[in-house]
């Protein structure tokens, strides 16, 4: 067997070196050990192909010869890339290929590696397809070598800001690894090198530029897993990432500005009801961004109903009195921004209300401003979008929801609790704000106040949104390692349909060292050449430094720049939720129940109950107003019976692959346990058997804000086809199938037929195995 495995490569020498040289070199070389252990016979083929190349070199005819073959292979590479006669080389047995191999790693020809002992370790080791190298030993030896360069191929792909490909490398060494289950530490060291990568590779996939990509999805769904393991974003169970509470929230701060408005708040809503303060906080950015770009105020008063539960622990009145004001309150936004502790917001707002009896004209310029200048910029659907509030004002629509709900407000009494809800102790200093005057009869609740300039420039400048800076000198990328240069041809690394680097911040894919404060390391490398992955460490972990920009920053920012070295109020607001300010007695407050923000729908997304009629006029029938006014929702199907209930206990599948039979089987008895816990009985513990975490508490909560508002589905299952399975890990199946179906949706006894229908669509499944029973941990609508 000829292995191009160059003579002088093997001992370290260049070709000008001295018989001396040649002496030392093959004494030094044989005193070297591999890290890892090696069978002795592996060992003593390695020892072997030294000798032969010292052999080789030390006899000066056999060394003229080889000499004059690398001066002719190096000649003809300059005439022609691929030339005929193959690469400097050795002749061994069959019985030596684990040495060579084991040789080719130490040299670092990684791609070599993995390009000639995959056929020895593919298929199994009862592959009959697969060649015998004399012994169990020595195949285990290329099993071990092979799984270690797809590990190093991984880390340099990962140097490289390839991460997506360095993923691939990975999963490839450990599947051989897991196949033939062994060499237990190199599979946990692959294990973790995949773990410290996924957050690198969220950041790659969703800033594929097609929103509806694939890799997006799949980006989306290692964020889920890493949020699933972490119990949520500001969860303290480790994730194996590297991220601390702290590094996480600034990873979440930097990842939302490639989420869109309506994935961002499919995604805090669910956080919002683990729950969590910091997930409630950016649910009601996405549903403020979502209310006022779609003129849906009912996204509004959800998100103005969670920034209430953030009080007294947070000061997020001028948040809550901007919601008020989007929705006409104009008195409670008064009322409220007369709470809040910002002394410079308050007087930024003071400053263009001189000439008016209230502030309402100082409250609209700021929320406008806050709206342009923090929320937009924010939601990768509108980056660069005008906000445009005095459109949203001027909308019918608007308006006649402005109208219901001071209606509704009107009839409705008061609790004795709304005051001392709003208000700080009195007794406490930093609460002492003068009370601001009532709200002008002369303003119309939604009419944009007249704007006018202040004489003098105020003092406030408005806070930035503070994001991962993408100074370079601010990394998330691994560090240089040092890697042996090789003459070899490289396998190909998987390419990506789009150039990643060019969609992500410099702050993920400069080398650079960070130089600022406060950056722990999440590993410390060694710079010495590797020659097995104990000496060749995982790139450096960074923790990513939130730093204020001044992006887009207005003149009054520019020149009164008081808070420009400051984070803005959302990461403030976010870091201290983040950090425990909240304490455990807010924590375990009533955030499971939130009627007011069911997740985004799709038909196999959890439903909202009800729909308002899309007139919002006055009428004696009332008006839904939390829900959403027109926004697209296709709910799950629905029987025009009630179907019978389903069995206490669903029948587990045994301790097996998942079959199409299992899985349309188990996709059947979702369809019934859906249709108990939405219908009119409300059986919601039948969700517990056949649903998995995250799935689950979404389904929970919509079945339970489902019968708070006293509607319920019925159903009727037409077909389930199944289209594709496949294996996504240990104990983990895709299952994509297409569904036929008819739903009817109930408030009380009177049918919604507009929100009612008859369709079939596919739908792509997640499920993971949990003991001895298939369940459904995620579902998506994609057709």
């Amino acid at each position: 067997m000829y292995i191009s495995l160059d003579c002088y490569q093997i001992l370290g020498l260049p070709i000008q070196a001295t018989p001396d040289q040649l002496e030392q070199a093959h004494h030094d070389r044989q005193q070297q050990q591999p890290h890892h252990h090696f069978s002795t016979t592996t060992l003593s083929t390695r020892e072997e192909i030294i000798t032969q190349a010292y052999q080789t070199l030390r006899n000066p005819i056999s060394r003229s010869h080889y000499d004059q073959a690398v001066i002719s292979y190096a000649q003809s590479l300059k005439s022609q890339p691929q030339p005929e006669e193959p690469p400097p080389g050795i002749q061994i047995e069959d019985s030596q290929f684990a040495g060579a191999l084991l040789l080719l790693y130490e040299l670092g020809a990684y791609s070599q590696v993995v390009e000639l002992g995959e056929p020895h370790v593919g298929g199994g080791r009862f592959d009959l397809r697969r060649p015998y190298m004399g012994s169990a030993l020595a195949e285990s030896d290329i099993l071990l070598t092979v799984a270690l360069s797809y590990l190093e191929l991984g880390r340099e792909q990962w140097q490289q800001g390839h991460y997506e490909p360095a993923a691939y490398y990975l999963q490839g060494g450990l599947n051989i690894l897991v196949s033939e289950n062994q060499f237990t530490d190199v599979q946990t060291q692959l294990k973790t090198e995949l773990y410290r990568l996924r957050p690198y590779r969220v950041l790659e996939l969703v800033a594929h530029p097609d929103i509806e990509s694939n890799e997006r999805q799949r980006g989306l769904m290692l964020l889920k897993d890493m949020l699933l393991e972490r119990e949520g974003i500001d969860g303290n169970r480790n994730d194996h990432s590297g991220l601390g509470i702290d590094d996480f929230l600034k990873f979440i701060q930097q990842l939302r500005a490639y989420l869109s408005t309506a994935e961002q708040q499919e995604l805090f809503e669910a956080e919002a009801r683990r729950p969590s303060a910091v997930g409630t906080y950016l649910a009601s950015y996405a549903l403020i961004a979502r209310g006022v770009s779609q003129h849906q105020p009912a996204l509004i008063r959800r998100a103005k109903s969670m920034l209430k539960r953030l009080l007294p622990h947070q000061d997020v009145y001028l948040e809550i009195a901007s919601a008020a004001l989007l929705l006409g309150q104009t008195h409670e936004a008064l009322q409220t921004l007369s709470l809040t502790q910002d002394v410079d917001a308050l007087s930024f707002i003071k400053d263009y209300s001189l000439s008016s009896p209230d502030l309402l004209p100082g409250l609209y310029h700021y929320t406008d401003q806050w709206l342009t200048e923090e929320v937009y910029p924010a939601f990768r659907d509108l980056v660069g979008q005008p906000v445009g509030l005095e459109a949203y004002f001027a909308d019918d629509q608007i308006q006649a929801y402005a109208d219901a709900l001071a209606a509704e407000t009107a009839t409705r009494p008061q609790p004795a609790t709304v005051t001392t809800a709003l208000s700080p102790p009195s007794t406490d200093p930093i609460f002492s704000v003068p009370p601001l005057p009532a709200p002008s009869p002369a303003v119309d609740p939604l009419t944009p106040p007249t704007v006018t300039s202040p004489p003098l420039k105020p003092d406030y400048a408005w806070p930035s949104l503070p994001t991962f800076s993408t100074d370079s000198e601010t990394t998330l990328s691994p560090s240089p390692l040092s890697t042996p240069t090789s003459s070899f041809p490289s396998l190909s690394a998987p390419t990506l349909p789009y150039e990643p680097i060019a969609n992500l911040p410099s702050s993920l894919t400069s080398p650079r060292p960070t130089h600022h404060l406060n950056q722990p390391d999440f590993a410390s490398p060694s710079d010495g050449p590797p020659l097995g992955p104990e000496d060749r460490p995982s790139p450096n972990h960074k923790a990513v430094q939130i730093l204020p920009q001044p992006a887009q920053a207005s003149p009054r920012r520019l020149r009164h720049g008081l808070r420009i070295a400051q984070p803005g109020r959302f990461a403030s607001v976010c870091l201290l939720l983040g950090l425990g300010v909240v304490g455990i007695g807010f924590a375990v407050r009533g955030l499971w129940l939130d009627r007011s923000s069911p997740p985004i729908l799709t038909r196999e997304t959890p439903p909202t109950p009800l729909s308002p009629p899309a007139s919002m006029s006055p009428s004696p029938n009332p008006v839904a107003l939390d829900s959403p006014m027109s926004e697209v929702t296709t709910s799950p199907t629905a029987p025009t019976t009630r179907p019978a209930p389903i069995n206490a206990s669903i029948p587990s599948p045994s301790n097996e692959i998942l079959t199409t039979e299992m899985a349309q089987a188990r996709i059947a008895d979702w369809q019934k346990a859906k249709a108990s816990a939405l219908g009119q009985e409300y059986k919601i513990s039948y969700l517990e058997e056949i649903l998995a975490e995250p799935a689950l508490s979404r389904w929970k909560s919509t079945a339970q804000t489902s019968q708070f508002e006293q509607s319920h589905w019925q159903f009727e299952l037409g077909s389930i086809e199944i289209d594709s399975l496949r294996p996504l890990g240990v104990d983990r199946f895709e299952v994509m199938a297409r569904i036929r179906e008819a739903a009817k949706l109930y408030q009380g006894d009177q049918l919604q037929t507009k929100e009612s229908y008859e369709d079939d669509y596919q739908v792509r499944y997640v499920f993971i195995r949990q003991g001895n029973t298939w369940l459904i941990r995620e579902m998506k609508v994609v057709s």
